[in-house]
């Protein structure tokens, strides 16, 4: 028997950039922006539903056994806010970034990476607008961390290291060639020792073609390992060929999410532009 996923919401004046979140992912979404109150963002989520200033989106399905899974997901996302150490401040990142070429969004991602205070992160962006090459930052920062740790220690202490995963063996060789350290998530799953502990963190790349079943397992074994989880993905472009669409579920219910919206990869401004019109979904 089918029955109604989580209900999420979108503005009724809105532009296709907008967030479509549930009522929880406003809430999250107001708290952040505007630095309020749970109680604050619960009333105010709640009269502009009344209103219809925001305004129910496109009703999605499930089993009981597939909503039963999505329930379990958002928890463990929840319970992993605030859990973490952020590797550097924000402050330092900002130094760290002067004069470097990142668009706002890829500084967001980073800042993202390695500021944030909890376990589970996304970056949301379009094809192109270098999501991956975030990650390259972030692994130099990283490296600069891991130094810092180390200074004038006589006896090295293990560094903080990134894992990237994919789910197919095309966008792991791709990972391969930035220098990563990359498996598909089947052959992840099939490893006997993961290596995974706290100061392990995990890039999942094309999360939106992940299905819930394993995204479920793969954010179990983050949880209790006291590992880390990036999510890279495009809601947009892809949906998961598994049941679930568990990135954008994520995101709606206020995963802290680093948005991309600058596109790199096009330099032919023509190109550019038709590449930026069929991101926005006018295909």
């Amino acid at each position: 028997t089918l029955i109604e996923s989580t209900p999420a919401y979108k503005m009724a004046k809105g532009s296709a950039e907008d967030p479509v979140l549930s009522p929880a992912g406003w809430q999250s979404h107001l708290k952040e922006l505007k630095g309020w109150t749970d109680k604050q963002a619960q009333q105010y989520v709640a009269k502009a539903i009344d209103r219809s200033s925001l305004v129910a989106a496109e009703k999605r399905y499930t089993t009981q056994k597939g909503l039963k899974r999505e329930k379990a997901i958002l928890a463990i996302e929840r319970t992993g806010r605030g859990q973490i150490a952020p590797l550097m401040s924000q402050e330092q990142v900002a130094k760290a970034l002067e004069g470097s070429t990142l668009t706002t969004g890829q500084r967001q991602a980073v800042e993202t990476i390695v500021s944030t205070p909890n376990r589970f992160v996304g970056i949301q962006g379009d094809a192109g607008t270098g999501k991956t090459y975030s990650v390259d930052r972030a692994v130099q920062l990283l490296s600069s961390v891991n130094e810092a740790m180390n200074h004038g220690k006589t006896e090295d202490q293990p560094g903080y290291r990134i894992l990237a995963l994919a789910p197919y063996g095309n966008q792991v060789a791709a990972l391969k060639n930035e220098g990563l350290d990359a498996h598909t998530l089947a052959s992840f799953f099939h490893t006997k020792d993961k290596k995974l502990d706290e100061r392990t963190i995990i890039v999942l790349d094309e999360a939106g073609v992940v299905g819930a079943r394993q995204m479920e397992q793969l954010m179990r074994l983050v949880e209790k390992s006291g590992a880390r989880l990036v999510q890279l993905g495009d809601t947009k472009q892809t949906e998961a060929i598994e049941a679930g669409k568990p990135f954008a579920q994520l995101q709606q219910n206020g995963m802290q999410t680093a948005r991309i919206k600058e596109i790199q990869r096009q330099k032919d401004p023509e190109l550019k532009r038709a590449v930026e019109h069929a991101a926005d979904g006018n295909r």
